[in-house]
């Protein structure tokens, strides 16, 4: 006598949807939260007569208080002849805000927000608008609209104890 196998539609089976499912969705976290690419760059021509001027946007200094109450501040300096600022912040500074060339700082407060924060200055040239490369990247916390923290580009950490050199 022959015995056929059947599929089993019991706790094992919900079991192992649940899992398949919970790995496809992991998957496709991984693949939707990817960091954004910045990559910038250059061109080169070659010119036998005429004068040439090249146009470039220098890159702001971003800065930010070490500790603060409830919101996180962050301030650049100005850059001449922009047309605007983009002001990247949250995780992985995923989400961008336009500013107009007159602010130079910005504010994160929430209950809870952490990430990176960078601007870059833009500036138009008639028909096209370039973007200078970014500035330094700093890192931030807000947390219960009681306590921001960030830690501006060029900041010193300490690092372990014993500093190398100490007794």
């Amino acid at each position: 006598m022959r015995t056929v196998a059947t599929r089993a539609h019991g706790p094992r089976a919900l079991a192992t949807f649940a899992a398949g499912f919970c790995a496809a969705f992991l998957g496709l976290t991984a693949i939707a939260t990817a960091p954004p690419a910045r990559a910038y760059w250059s061109d080169s021509q070659t010119v036998s007569a005429g004068t040439i001027t090249a146009g470039t946007v220098p890159a702001p200094e971003l800065d930010c208080q070490g500790i603060s109450i409830g919101r996180t501040t962050f301030t650049w300096t100005a850059v001449p002849d922009v047309t605007a600022y983009e002001f990247h912040h949250g995780p992985d500074g995923a989400s961008a805000d336009l500013l107009p060339a007159s602010t130079t700082s910005a504010t994160r407060s929430g209950l809870v927000e952490t990430g990176d924060a960078w601007v870059n200055a833009r500036r138009d040239f008639g028909q096209v608008t370039w973007a200078s490369a970014p500035s330094g990247t700093a890192s931030y916390a807000v947390y219960l609209l009681a306590l921001g923290l960030c830690q501006a580009p060029g900041d010193y950490v300490p690092g372990p104890w014993p500093y190398p050199g100490s007794p």
